[in-house]
């Protein structure tokens, strides 16, 4: 009985947790490049890619901007959009990135991601996949397979 309970509770629960989950610039930024070094480096498995960082060591700025802005509206067109903070309403994407890399630098010793001159380099590509993974339950995959 108690299973079938937790069956009928499910789809109110994932609603729920997208409806009332709150999204941040380094959420969407650490999947878009994470997305990025997946993208750029097919063929290899996670587990390398988090050790070597692929063949790319860093992307340009309009490159990781373009991916962030699709991500932004993949979560948009979701069925149960996520609540968005307060630097993602701006919708300002180069904001967004800026707000992201700096946030990145601030609270670990090595940042996940930094920006030099043009380009942004992978620093830690384990807190990029760890903050991207926040959208993991959103099923963007389709969304941004175009």
């Amino acid at each position: 009985r108690d299973a079938q309970y937790t069956r009928d509770l499910e789809p109110e629960l994932v609603d729920a947790f997208h409806r009332d989950s709150v999204l941040m610039s380094t959420n969407v930024v650490g999947h878009a490049l994470f997305r990025m070094l997946q993208i750029h480096n097919p063929g290899m498995d996670m587990y390398r890619l988090l050790r070597t960082g692929g063949a790319a060591p860093s992307f340009p700025m309009a490159d990781l901007h373009k991916e962030t802005g699709r991500v932004i509206d993949a979560l948009k067109e979701c069925r149960t959009p996520p609540r968005f903070g307060d630097e993602l309403q701006a919708g300002d994407v180069q904001g967004i990135v800026a707000d992201a890399l700096k946030h990145f630098a601030i609270y670990h010793d090595q940042p996940a991601a930094e920006r030099r001159g043009d380009r942004v380099f992978h620093m830690d590509r384990r807190l990029l996949l760890y903050y991207g993974n926040r959208l993991r339950g959103y099923d963007l995959g389709r969304a941004l397979a175009t």
